[in-house]
């Protein structure tokens, strides 16, 4: 029978002299034909009419083949992608002896780059991606922090919103990336390389925009692994069921002994399964009472974390072992700096540490609060901390130390609900700076319309009660009219006393001025 393929019947010293000529597609071409193979995959295709096509075993697998005349490719169907990659690198290698230099990768093949780094030792040379779909932040961090070519990183993607790396960027001779605009002055000045090539760069000394209140904001739930399961799962149940309000919601667990990572998520169902899945446990805690909480660290990674917007963010913190830090000034400069709000239910009975002071010091100077309290109170105080996240602008935010009996007079003052609208507004009130004590006699207040047409009393009516240092409620204030709100206090000590007032909308409101520090 006469071959289809003449040059393999030329003598083999001028065959091998002809196969040096050859072009390596050529080659790969000849090989596969030589042993019963296909060219390369081409296409991968639904729903192909099979009639009249020749199947060939490829990689353990039956492959159907057929002839493209207009240019003699042979081309090749395959049911799986990322199956047809891996088989055709392996035989191209193993035919050439050689590793894999250069990807070119999409959003389908983003595997293919840990599959390659994986079955060889030496490093990739150059990868190029490109997708022009959405990159998700993972995506987009592994491209940057695993791929590590050593020559050529060339990356055309659409960054998700807010991208930030907070990771070292790799050493590299040559980075390009086509869609910039979240590289900033320290990235660039953090990449170790010799070109580096920005294409939309927005690189710049001008101010970055206002920080201004709104819900396009992030929210951090953070809680020790110390704390008791009530308290963490009425706060847990607040921050689900307004995650959809916010942009970002963060949530992490401290006091472990591994410290743990603090995941981001843009919906309240990925926010829910990271909760479930990190829930409070002591076992995992530091196992004594004079270890210090590693709250702090924490809060300092969030501040530096360059993924998500610092402006104006909300942080809940449920603490049971006390820090040991007797000064946090630069953890409280850069909050004041962003507009971050930190509010902090403390356990009154710590399971360690030595320090609360720096706590109330730290929401203080945020225009946030902090209550102390522990069992059932605890909880409860807890729940209604969180519930701020319902009405997200706050309207009131004033400090007034006291001792022993006075009355404390707010001027009058108009909520941002327009005239004509009434509204819930919520308000707390916290009479200590430190667990309650027996100095505390009683406290008692009523916020009130100036015409007299709506009344608010602390205790009385359907007042909920005094849960530790703190006591929250809501009621529906009309934006038609003005409004005071008068304390009346005792204490049975001539030493200072912090009482604070805070009161949040629905509605707009500018951030409020802050203490001074």
């Amino acid at each position: 029978m006469t071959s289809p393929f003449p040059l393999f019947h030329v003598p083999y010293v001028p065959l091998a002299r002809i196969i040096d000529f050859m072009e390596p597609k050529t080659l790969v071409s000849l090989s596969f034909l030589k042993s019963n193979y296909v060219l390369i995959a081409r296409k991968l295709v639904e729903n192909i009419n099979y009639e009249g096509m020749e199947s060939v075993k490829i990689g353990g697998e039956h492959v159907r083949i057929k002839m493209e005349h207009l240019n003699g490719y042979i081309i090749s169907y395959w049911d799986n992608a990322v199956n047809r990659l891996k088989v055709i690198t392996d035989y191209v290698t193993n035919l050439f002896n050689i590793d894999v230099s250069e990807i070119w990768a999409s959003k389908q093949s983003l595997h293919i780059i840990e599959w390659v780094n994986r079955r060889q030792k030496t490093p990739l040379k150059n990868v190029l991606y490109s997708s022009a779909t959405a990159t998700s932040e993972e995506e987009m961090i592994y491209i940057l922090k695993d791929c590590r070519p050593i020559s050529r990183l060339s990356i055309h993607l659409k960054p998700p919103q807010n991208f930030r790396f907070a990771e070292k960027f790799p050493k590299i001779d040559c980075l390009e990336i086509s869609n910039s605009k979240w590289v900033t002055i320290d990235d660039l000045l953090s990449m170790d390389g010799i070109d580096i090539h920005l294409e939309n760069a927005s690189l710049t000394n001008i101010p970055p925009a206002q920080c201004l209140p709104s819900t396009d904001i992030t929210v951090l739930y953070a809680y020790s692994t110390d704390i008791d399961a009530d308290t963490y799962g009425y706060g847990a149940s607040s921050v689900i069921g307004y995650a959809n309000k916010y942009a970002t919601m963060a949530n992490v667990r401290f006091d472990t002994k591994q410290e743990e990572d603090i995941e981001y998520h843009t919906d309240s169902e990925s926010l829910s399964d990271s909760l479930n899945s990190h829930l409070p446990d002591p076992s995992l805690g530091y196992g004594n009472k004079t270890t210090g909480s590693n709250l702090y660290t924490v809060l300092k990674k969030f501040l530096n974390n360059r993924k998500v917007s610092l402006c104006g963010a909300h942080v809940f913190i449920a603490v049971k072992r006390y820090p040991d830090e007797s000064d946090v000034s630069d953890i409280i400069t850069q909050l004041r700096a962003n507009h971050v709000i930190v509010y902090i239910a403390v356990d009154s009975i710590p399971s360690g540490g030595s320090n609360s002071a720096t706590l109330y010091e730290m929401s203080y100077q945020t225009n946030g609060y902090s209550l102390f309290a522990t069992g059932s109170d605890l909880r409860y105080a807890f729940e209604w901390m969180t519930a701020i996240l319902q009405t997200p602008y706050q309207i009131i935010a004033q400090n007034f130390v006291v001792s022993e009996s006075g009355r404390i007079e707010v001027s009058a003052f108009t909520t941002p609900i327009p005239t004509g609208y009434a509204s819930p507004c919520f308000f707390a009130t916290t009479i200590q700076n430190h667990t309650l004590d027996n100095s505390f006699v009683s406290m008692n207040y009523t916020i009130e319309s100036t015409d007299g047409s709506f009344v608010y009393t602390f205790p009385g009516g359907y007042s909920l009660p005094l849960y530790g240092t703190e006591q929250a409620d809501f009621s529906t204030l009309n934006g038609s009219l003005s409004y005071k709100w008068t304390i009346d206090y005792h204490y049975d000590t001539d030493a200072p006393q912090i009482i604070q007032l805070r009161m949040y909308s629905h509605y707009y409101h500018d951030f409020l001025p802050l203490p001074v520090f």
